[in-house]
């Protein structure tokens, strides 16, 4: 792990890629991160800030999902309006609902 990532995972598990959700028999958290075009964006953004990414953010996260799954996801759920767009992105990628 790179030193500047080390400083935003000490005390919690959001440097893993994949994490089992606990309590759950089928369930993980896969995380992808927003990225630009200098590469992953690694401070926080705000939830008001964070539109000019979601396009990229929706082709990184199909790539790995479809990666992670080798298919496709049978439902996509977002929440609020940034997780609405890119789930409904999605969505229409996979042709799904």
């Amino acid at each position: 792990m790179k030193e500047e990532e080390e400083e935003w995972v000490i005390g919690t598990t959001s440097g893993q890629r994949l994490e089992k959700v606990f309590g759950t028999k089928h369930c993980q958290i896969l995380r992808v991160p927003f990225r630009n075009e200098k590469g992953m964006v690694r401070k926080w953004i705000s939830r008001f800030e964070l539109w000019p990414y979601l396009e990229t953010y929706t082709e990184d996260v199909a790539h790995e999902l479809a990666k992670e799954l080798q298919g496709k996801p049978d439902l996509i759920i977002g929440n609020y309006s940034d997780g609405n767009s890119t789930a409904s992105l999605l969505a229409h990628k996979f042709g799904v609902t």
